[in-house]
């Protein structure tokens, strides 16, 4: 891992880490109701930075709208539409990443 990597890594950790204690319209993706949308504000690394870089990957990046569509019939894991496509989550995961619901 290279030094600029670990520097970017820390700094999207940090603002993810200020936004939710600055701003309460932050949260985490998890408490998203069923047909609500958010905007993602930021994917925290504490999930590892393998999985934090593979959720940007996906299309959970800063500004990308993403919608709540279900959840399973015993509540694990809830499907999310991010960049045109339905993604599956746990719970745990998507408590790593930093929303900010839209009306």
């Amino acid at each position: 891992m290279s030094a600029l990597h670990r520097t970017l890594e820390r700094r999207l950790a940090r603002d993810v880490a200020q936004d939710f204690d600055q701003a309460p319209e932050v949260h985490a993706l998890a408490v998203l109701r069923r047909g609500g949308h958010a905007e993602i504000v930021g994917v925290d690394t504490s999930c590892g930075p393998v999985v934090a870089r593979r959720l940007l990957d996906l299309g959970f990046v800063p500004g990308a709208r993403i919608e709540h569509i279900r959840r399973a019939p015993l509540g694990d894991p809830t499907v999310y539409r991010v960049a045109d496509y339905e993604i599956a989550l746990r719970r745990g995961l998507s408590r790593t990443i930093a929303v900010r619901p839209l009306p």
